[in-house]
């Protein structure tokens, strides 16, 4: 619906506090079911993801009905299923995003999955305490949304996306040194929480600026192909990233029947929550090094790309009122 960086990530505020809302019921649920002293049954836990996945299907399915398009897109005339997926990929901007984006998924889902491990086996804590490092590093989420919003009117998209990167990945490798006693892990945490959130602001832009350069090329305007495509590629790093944590482990010694790890263990554990996303996330700031859509050429075809919309919302008020229906 808006075209600017600075309107977007406006927007994108209340889009990243919802995610964020969302992925710390991911992280808290499993510590609070899984990991607690004593454990409930494992009938809790499953009769919870139930619980949880009826009431996520269903505000998926009404709230699809208060999802809105610019209406002069209607008159569009789409491009071919084919011919739609082969414009995609011949998009650079977008593959380049993609291979980015693959990475820091990999990185954020060993997140997800190792957290789990370094509470319970490195931090060894347990309980309310287990849940701590996890509030705080969502606050700090919560906190730095809005001073995101503030950076991203003032300096360019592709900068700030890439130097939220390389922050995140650096914060991950000191966070292998500081992160094994329970004081600072909260520094850790904080550290992360920041890169997290900007993340949270500036993927979603960072597509959006890709599909306005489609739109530039195609003369169509192609979110959906952009978003199903991505899902396609990205749908693989979920999977890749528990096993790639797992496997880390293993190799290091890692006893599922113990309740107690080994130090050789712990630093496995170590390794794969802090070393392997630091390689992930650093390859991704990368990969958006050689993002094209930055500079004053880009700014004003974002201009040109108002200006054609202008057009096409004036030819749909048009094509109304020769329907009679205005």
């Amino acid at each position: 619906m808006a075209i600017s960086s600075k309107t977007r990530a406006g927007i994108m505020i209340f889009s990243s506090i919802f995610s964020g809302l969302a992925l710390l019921i991911t992280f808290l649920l499993p510590t609070l079911l899984l990991t607690s002293t004593p454990s409930p049954p494992v009938e809790v836990f499953l009769t919870t993801m139930v619980i949880i996945g009826i009431i996520c299907g269903i505000i998926l399915f009404i709230s699809s009905y208060f999802l809105k398009e610019n209406k002069y897109t209607q008159l569009e005339e789409p491009l071919g299923y084919w011919k739609s997926l082969i414009e995609t990929f011949k998009n650079k901007s977008f593959l380049i995003f993609e291979a980015s984006n693959f990475c820091f998924t990999v990185a954020q889902y060993i997140l997800t999955t190792s957290v789990f491990y370094y509470i319970g086996f490195v931090l060894i804590a347990e309980g309310i305490l287990s849940m701590l490092p996890l509030l705080i590093f969502f606050v700090v989420i919560f906190a730095f949304t809005v001073v995101y919003n503030k950076i991203l009117g003032k300096h360019e998209l592709k900068k700030v996306y890439f130097l939220m990167l390389l922050m995140t990945g650096l914060s991950f490798i000191l966070f292998f040194f500081i992160g094994w006693n329970f004081i600072s892990a909260i520094i850790g945490m904080i550290l992360l929480g920041i890169g997290f959130s900007g993340y949270f602001m500036t993927g979603q832009l960072v597509i959006a600026d890709v599909i306005d350069y489609d739109e530039i090329r195609t003369k169509k305007r192609r979110e959906t192909s952009y978003s199903g495509v991505n899902a396609l590629l990205t749908k693989p790093a979920v999977s890749i990233a528990p096993w790639l944590f797992l496997t880390i482990i293993a190799f290091f010694g890692f006893d599922n029947d113990a309740a107690t790890q080994t130090p050789t263990a712990q630093l496995g554990i170590m390794i794969g929550f802090t070393i392997i996303p630091a390689i992930f996330i650093l390859l991704a700031a990368l990969f958006i090094k050689f993002f094209p859509l930055s500079g004053p050429k880009w700014k004003e075809q974002k201009l040109e790309i108002q200006r054609v919309h202008v057009e096409k919302e004036k030819a749909y008020l048009e094509h109304l009122k020769q329907e009679g229906k205005i």
